[in-house]
């Protein structure tokens, strides 16, 4: 299936507050899609972008994460 898929841009994310940098998020393409540097567009042509969560994430969205935590609590 990934052989048909393409795109001439790839988007990543990843967690700064874990470690993870922008070559984290393209690493691990390859553990997703073994070969897809190989296949895909956007690979071969370096159209790999990856955003810091924490710049990118809304903050209704991070309000969800904490969500079953609070939950949980008031139970």
């Amino acid at each position: 299936m990934m052989g048909e898929m393409n795109a001439d841009y790839l988007m990543f994310d990843h967690m700064e507050d874990r470690g993870q940098t922008a070559q984290t998020s393209h690493d691990a393409l390859e553990t997703v899609a073994p070969g897809a540097h190989g296949f895909l567009t956007a690979t071969r042509n370096d159209r790999l972008v990856s955003l810091s969560r924490l710049h990118v994430q809304s903050p209704s969205f991070a309000g969800l994460n904490s969500f079953p935590d609070t939950f949980e609590a008031v139970n």
